[in-house]
């Protein structure tokens, strides 16, 4: 469960002039995961990972690929409104860096959309490393439906071990910029952990079912 979620109660709808007025309400997503506090990592500890305190990070802490042969991070974002998103991975390698072109960065939404993608070799990056950067998949994911969750994994369990790399954080970034209004769920539907609602405006005019 992500550190920063909380729970929400949805306002009363109110009725004008015999018809129902409906609101609209904006969800505020969760959209960015820390690794190091808000994802699941295949044997996270030494020797193999390790934790550590770094400023240069978005949220202060990342973590550390010492080496290991099977490589799995997990995250998953809860609530994501129906559009196109740009997944997003913050990370660095640094020198002499092994293997972490086989890794395969991966993203699932709940109704089986998929986008997938590896870091594109690079002879300095294994040789001399880097600064932390931003690793875009190329093609977007797609949420099909409102509320849906998303997972997101790091992932290579080929034998070859892998080391010497740094993450610090995964995000969605929406790729249509106007403002999104949700879905408001179906009667009897909750409202996902994590999310928040707020309403923006009343649409009068829809008639009393």
């Amino acid at each position: 469960m992500l550190n920063s979620q909380k729970n929400a109660k949805l306002p009363p709808k109110l009725s004008r002039g015999g018809l129902l007025t409906i609101q609209l309400y904006r969800l505020v997503d969760q959209l960015v995961l820390s690794i190091a506090d808000d994802c699941e990592i295949a044997h996270n500890h030494q020797p193999y990972w390790r934790q550590r305190d770094d400023q240069r990070g978005l949220f202060g802490r990342v973590s550390v690929l010492i080496a290991v042969s099977w490589l799995h991070v997990t995250g998953r974002i809860r609530g994501i409104h129906a559009g196109k998103y740009r997944v997003i991975w913050r990370l660095s390698a640094m020198p002499r860096a092994s293997n972490i072109f086989d890794i395969d960065f991966i993203a699932t939404s709940t109704s089986g959309y998929v986008t997938e993608s590896q870091l594109p070799f690079s002879s300095n990056l294994l040789e001399f490393g880097s600064d932390y950067f931003d690793f875009v998949l190329p093609q977007p994911l797609i949420v099909s439906d409102p509320f849906e969750d998303v997972l997101l994994e790091c992932k290579s369990t080929s034998q070859d071990w892998k080391s010497n790399l740094t993450l610090c954080s995964v995000r969605l970034e929406p790729i249509d910029s106007r403002p999104q209004i949700a879905q408001t769920p179906p009667i009897g539907c909750k409202v996902p952990s994590g999310c928040q609602l707020s309403a923006v405006e009343a649409v009068e005019g829809a008639p009393v079912v």
